[in-house]
């Protein structure tokens, strides 16, 4: 019997098979979840559907975008929203929503850009969801994934753990999985400083 049996996920941001998002689906595959696919583009189509029906999945479909910075945040920041509140009727005995972040919301991480803002948001958008769906039993939360030193099981182990009853208590928060990036005061290599 899986932690997840008898459960059912709905998994954006899957690009190949090295992405986080694919990493999370596998953790949850393996412990029994029913599991549904969106890619953002239909070029990404050729590379998630392989992968969303090598997990039985029940559902792989396009999400639509608009342009520019419209378009990071309605993709980054407000889906989330919409999305919950179209989950929320089906959660009647609590449940728990997930997203994805970055260290680019709360310092700047080149070349990142307008999607800094765009995560910023997104990790408002967790708080206030937290606090809206909290009294009916539905938890939510982020995962800040670092880049390297972190494999993808890395990710999806610890999304089990936010999925699961096993964090009943945490809600409104981001978790870093970042082999503590995220804690570093310095981050140009010694050797660069002369």
């Amino acid at each position: 019997m899986g932690l997840f049996d008898g459960k059912k996920a709905l998994i954006f941001g899957v690009a190949n098979d090295r992405s986080i998002a694919w990493g999370i689906a596998q953790a949850l595959h393996r412990e029994g979840c029913e599991l549904g696919f969106s890619y953002g583009a239909p070029p990404l189509e050729k590379r998630v559907r392989p992968l969303a029906e090598s997990v039985g999945a029940s559902l792989i479909e396009e999400c639509n975008s608009r342009e520019g910075f419209k378009m990071a945040l309605d993709i980054s920041a407000y889906s989330l929203v919409a999305l919950t509140r179209a989950a929320e009727p089906l959660m009647t005995n609590g449940g728990a929503v997930l997203t994805m972040t970055y260290y680019g919301s709360v310092k700047v991480a080149p070349q990142y850009n307008v999607m800094g803002v765009a995560k910023a948001a997104l990790e408002a958008c967790v708080r206030y969801l937290a606090s809206d769906l909290g009294p009916k039993g539905i938890r939510v939360n982020a995962i800040s994934a670092g880049r390297t030193l972190v494999k993808t099981e890395d990710v999806g182990n610890t999304a089990l753990w936010l999925l699961s009853d096993w964090s009943r208590g945490v809600t409104g928060e981001v978790v870093y999985v970042d082999a503590g990036w995220n804690i570093m005061g310095l981050t140009v290599p010694l050797e660069e400083l002369g």
